[in-house]
């Protein structure tokens, strides 16, 4: 073969190349060939005493040129560990072929090249033996093929010039599909770029080093005198060559050592960066392996290794040890070592080449170092070396320069942190709850506690300043464990926590938990002591938008109740006055359902792309003869708490539906979606209950839309994802509500049977004048759509975020700039109005007027 692509080294294997660890498959394929081999020296039969061409040439004269070419050979680096390799292996084969017999040819053949391969490239074992059973049938058939076209024709004649370009093209084919099937047999996959090679610049080298072979016969055979003058030519050739291959190696280590260079400028992080530093190295000096071993000067080393067999940096720590081949290298220069010094863990290489890392702004020293030609070239030269000192020193000042960037964010992270956190505690501080606050008001709702307590400094003034701290840390790790969210320390004894996206019902819920909690005694020392805490609320947007306002209403009513108890913004003690509000209003749920006192509202949902009409979303109302319109989310909770939930729901259900079959007989047939509450998810005879109220309006199921909660699901996922299998197969459509709040997220929708997420509104009230909020809607809404579900933006208030959400690719848009809640009549004259595809209007437009508007928040 005259020209091969050789890889790295466990991906390809050729002759004169180590094989990888053998197995049987390998040992079947030896064998395979030696019994073919065997076979077809057989079938030769007369031909082992047919005629060669004239003046004979002895076989053992031919040793030498067979040996020869298996050790003067030019190879050509690649830029990613591979090479190209170049020799003149077609010469002796076209002299056996012409004027040695088979037996003669065969001989030479194994003689030469295996002596070069046993003594130069010092291969033992299956290598050496694959290696000779591949020659030895590139020769039978290559005998095979030059005798059936040469016939009776002269080695000169033409005829004699096709069969040996036959024999060659012939043999070089076989080598590179014996070689690639080693490779499958080792690596499982077949690496076709191998034959891709051979067939196209490996064939044309043969070609071209056949015709110069079948010259040298023509010369022996008519005018052997001539010989020296191509010898001549040859060794100019040769020379001229060689030089060539030098200059366009010298230009290639510059321009990898610039990629290098541009590579790792690009970079900031230090471990990103000593992982691009092993690449490189690794594949500029065409190396098995590439380690950075750092010396902490404690007589400990950390090692970062990147290999064939670990392409992850791997990171190890070990003691420095006594002798190694590249501890010279910590000297400050580099060194070079041979196959017999660069004895790594145990394991022969070819090679190594180290350097010194000079790293001050970490501290330490260290060597930068690659083991282990991957291609079968000659080992680490002295231009190795100073092209690899080269490259060490701009990783040098790379890594210097990304260590301090590392040091500088270390210590602007931990200012941040000391900022924003109290020491005592551990806690974040007053500046941490006003930051969380800020970025909680973006999004809408949110309820404020904050506790604080007298005890702390009784214990100051009996047991003194330290007993007082020490309870204080206490009092911050059990409100930690008792809150769900994270617990912030103001000054002195007070302590906060932000419920965002929730209301004040939620946050009572949770004050309670917290005074619950602090009711069983603080162990400080042996010695049990009882803490009472009053709690504080504010809401917002309730009771203002502005954190430090906020903050300033909550310390207020914190200080307005007594201990034990816990005060709203407004000074209202919720222990009595909000739960009277909230027995008033279970007792008048069960008469409004009764006497069909609560009313159910609709608000269009159109498509963006025409404004045609898709459906309506059904919501929940109440005007109360003593608290005018309760929040629905409030309806919600009383009726979980009244024991009334799934009546509630079945009303709402019940009455959408016969609202949409009234449109229907009036000719406008469209969806209409309905909240689920995360406890009626958990029904188990839910299915049951839709499929009667569909088969008592008549109602397709597929223009029923149930919207759900992801963390509704998720509090018992096993039964909840059973319900709502059930639901979808009764042909519902299933949406997820409020997306991108809680613990919603595209990675659990594929568990979900749902065909449709609905976009939180704080998405859309955070467009305005934010890139970067439209980039994280862009990318929710795209992989949605990958994952073949409809997008529903709601809480689209302005034409602006109307105009943002359809460029988005927003599917269907539901807000104030569309239409306000209305009643089902409305919404139909509504419609009547405006069967043409819809325009963009603000919530001042006169359809949307008259209609109260009403907190939508956990809708029913």
């Amino acid at each position: 073969m005259a020209w091969r692509h050789v890889g790295r080294q466990r991906r390809v294997v050729t002759p004169g190349k180590r094989l990888p660890s053998p197995d049987v498959g390998i040992a079947l394929l030896v064998a395979t060939m030696l019994a073919v081999t065997v076979g077809l020296f057989v079938a030769l039969g007369d031909q082992q005493t047919a005629s060669v061409a004239e003046p004979g040439i002895p076989w053992w004269l031919l040793l030498p040129l067979f040996a020869l070419a298996e050790v003067a050979v030019l190879h050509v680096p690649t830029s990613r560990g591979g090479a190209h390799t170049h020799s003149l292996r077609e010469l002796p084969n076209v002299l056996g072929l012409a004027f040695l017999a088979p037996t003669a040819y065969l001989l030479a053949h194994l003689a030469g090249t295996g002596a070069a391969l046993l003594l130069h490239r010092r291969q033992r074992g299956t290598k050496l033996a694959f290696n000779l059973a591949l020659f030895s049938l590139e020769v039978v058939v290559g005998i095979t093929a030059y005798r059936l076209v040469l016939g009776d024709a002269s080695p000169v004649d033409p005829r004699g010039w096709l069969a040996a370009l036959t024999a060659t093209l012939l043999t070089d084919v076989l080598s590179a599909l014996l070689i690639a099937g080693v490779i499958a047999l080792h690596e499982r996959e077949l690496d076709r770029s191998v034959l891709a090679q051979t067939l196209t610049r490996g064939s044309l080298a043969v070609v071209a080093n056949t015709a110069l072979a079948c010259l040298v016969v023509v010369l022996l055979v008519l005018e052997s005198s001539a010989l020296p003058l191509l010898v001549v030519v040859l060794l100019v050739m040769f020379v001229t060559y060689r030089a060539y291959l030098v200059l366009w190696v010298g230009h290639a280590r510059v321009h990898q050592l610039y990629r290098f260079v541009q590579e790792a400028a690009d970079l900031t992080g230090a471990e990103e960066l000593v992982t691009v530093v092993l690449r490189e190295a690794r594949d500029v000096m065409h190396a098995s392996a590439a380690e950075v071993v750092l010396l902490d000067g404690r007589g400990q080393i950390r090692r970062r290794a990147l290999s064939e067999e670990a392409p992850d940096v791997v990171e190890t720590a070990e003691p420095v040890p006594e002798e190694t081949w590249w501890h010279c290298a910590l000297d400050g220069e580099a060194v070079r070592a041979d196959v017999t010094e660069c004895d790594l863990h145990g394991a022969d290489c070819r090679g190594g080449v180290a350097a010194p890392l000079r790293l001050a702004e970490a501290g330490v020293t260290g060597v930068l170092l690659v083991h282990d030609r991957t291609v079968d070239v000659d080992p680490f030269t002295p231009e190795d070396a100073q092209l690899f000192a080269t490259l060490t020193a701009h990783a040098s000042a790379a890594l210097d320069n990304a260590f301090m960037l590392d040091k500088l964010r270390r210590v602007a992270a931990e200012r941040e942190h000391q900022a924003m956190h109290d020491t005592l505690t551990g806690l974040p501080n007053r500046a941490g709850l006003s930051q969380r606050l800020e970025a909680a008001l973006d999004g809408g709702t949110l309820a404020l506690l904050l506790l604080g307590t007298d005890d702390i400094a009784r214990v100051d003034d009996v047991l003194g300043h330290s007993s007082g701290m020490a309870l204080l840390r206490l009092l911050a790790q059990r409100l930690g464990e008792a809150s769900p969210e994270p617990v912030y320390r103001l000054e002195g004894d007070q302590f906060a926590v932000v419920l965002a996206g929730r209301a004040a019902g939620d946050a009572l819920d949770l004050a309670g938990r917290l005074v619950a909690a602090l009711r069983q005694p603080l162990l400080l020392g042996a010695v049990p002591l009882h803490v009472t805490a009053r709690v504080g609320i504010a809401c917002a947007p309730l009771d203002g938008a502005d954190a430090e306002d906020l903050i300033r209403l909550a310390v207020l009513s914190m200080h307005t109740g007594a201990p034990g108890e816990i005060t709203t913004a407004h000074g209202k003690a919720l222990g009595v006055q909000d739960g009277q509000r909230r027995l008033v209003l279970a007792a008048d749920l069960s008469t409004a359902l009764d006497e069909g006192g609560l009313e159910v509202w609709y608000q269009p949902q159109v498509v963006l792309r025409d404004g045609t009409l898709h459906g309506a979303e059904a919501l929940l109302r109440w005007q109360h003869p003593t608290y005018s319109w309760v929040n629905p989310g409030e309806i919600v909770d009383v009726a979980e708490r009244a024991g009334q939930l799934l009546r509630l729901t079945e009303m709402v259900l019940a009455t959408a539906l016969e609202q949409r079959a009234r449109w229907q007989r009036d000719g406008l047939s469209v969806s209409v979606s309905v909240n689920l509450a995360a406890q009626t998810i958990h029904e188990e005879d839910l299915a049951e209950r839709v499929a009667r109220h569909l088969w008592a309006t008549r109602t397709p199921a597929r223009l029923l839309v149930l919207e759900v909660t992801e963390s509704g699901v998720m509090r018992d996922s096993e039964r909840g994802l059973a319900v709502l299998r059930s639901l979808s197969q009764l042909g519902v459509e299933l949406s997820i509500d409020d997306f991108g709040t809680g613990h919603s997220s595209l990675a659990y929708l594929d568990r979900l049977p749902v065909q449709e997420v609905k976009i939180d509104r704080a998405f859309v009230q955070a467009l305005e004048g934010r890139e970067h909020d439209s980039a994280v809607l862009r990318s929710t809404i795209g992989l949605a759509h990958e994952m073949g579900l409809r997008v529903v933006v709601e809480g689209v208030e302005g034409t602006e975020a109307l105009r943002k959400v359809e460029d988005l690719g927003s599917d269907l848009g539901q807000g104030y700039v569309i239409a306000r809640p209305m009643p089902g009549g409305d919404l139909f004259a509504w419609w009547t109005v405006r069967r043409h595809p819809l325009v963009c209007t603000g919530p001042d437009d006169a359809a949307s007027r008259s209609v109260r508007s009403v907190d939508d928040s956990r809708q029913l």
